[in-house]
């Protein structure tokens, strides 16, 4: 299979929002894809 590539947006710049939280945990889910 070939090399993945993750792309996040977040709207939101606080280190405790909801949407990095959640991008976060998709760049650990899809490991070892480049982020």
């Amino acid at each position: 299979m070939g090399t993945h590539t993750l792309l996040g947006l977040s709207g939101a710049l606080r280190a405790g929002s909801t949407n990095r939280k959640l991008l976060r945990e998709a760049a650990r889910l899809f490991d070892p894809a480049s982020y």
